[in-house]
C-alpha cells in the first residue's frame, strides 16, 4: 500500500510567530492588569465591566443571558456566573421573560447605573496606563485598523 504524500504547511517565520504569540501574551497581560485595578477598586473583573457596560447601553435596557453571551468576550457559560456575582453586589438583577419562561433577562439596577461612571473611570484609566499609554497615536490607529481587519469575516479581508 502506497502512502499518500502530505505536504506540511510552511513553518511560521520568527516574525509570524512573534506576532501570533505576541497578540495572545499581550491580551493576557493587559486583561490581568486591568482586572487587578477593577478588582481592587470595585470588586469587579473586566468581564463584569463589559457586562455592565453592554447592559447600560442596550436599546431595551436589558439583555438575555444568550444575548450577553454572544456580545461579550467570555464564554456563554461563564456569563451566567459573572451575572450571579454582579447580582450579589446589587449591580444587576435577573428577571423572567414575559413570553418565554426558559429565558431570563439581565437588567442593570439603579445601583449599577450609579456605580458605572466610577467603574468606567477606573477602567479607562487602567486601559490608558497599561495599553494606550505605551503606544503613539499613530500606533493606536494602526492597531485599531489591524484589529478591525482581524475581526472582520475572512471574505471582507480578501482585498
Amino acid at each position: 500500500m502506497a502512502s499518500a504524500s502530505v505536504t506540511a504547511p510552511p513553518r511560521l517565520s520568527v516574525d509570524e510567530a512573534d506576532a501570533w504569540f505576541g497578540v495572545l501574551n499581550a491580551q493576557t497581560a493587559l486583561v490581568r492588569a486591568v482586572d487587578a485595578e477593577l478588582l481592587a477598586a470595585h470588586r469587579l473583573s473586566c468581564s463584569s465591566h463589559e457586562v455592565l457596560y453592554r447592559l447600560a447601553h442596550s436599546e431595551e435596557g436589558h439583555l438575555s443571558i444568550g444575548e450577553l453571551g454572544a456580545a461579550v468576550v467570555i464564554s456563554p457559560s461563564r456569563v451566567s456566573r459573572v451575572v450571579d456575582g454582579m447580582s450579589a453586589l446589587g449591580l444587576v438583577e435577573r428577571v423572567a421573560c414575559d413570553t418565554d419562561a426558559r429565558i431570563s433577562h439581565v437588567v442593570i439596577t439603579d445601583a449599577g447605573r450609579e456605580a458605572l461612571p466610577d467603574i468606567e473611570r477606573t477602567f479607562q484609566s487602567a486601559v490608558r496606563e497599561h495599553f494606550l499609554g505605551r503606544l503613539t497615536p499613530t500606533q493606536v490607529r494602526q492597531l485599531a485598523a489591524i484589529m478591525r481587519r482581524l475581526g472582520a469575516p475572512a471574505a471582507e479581508c480578501a482585498s
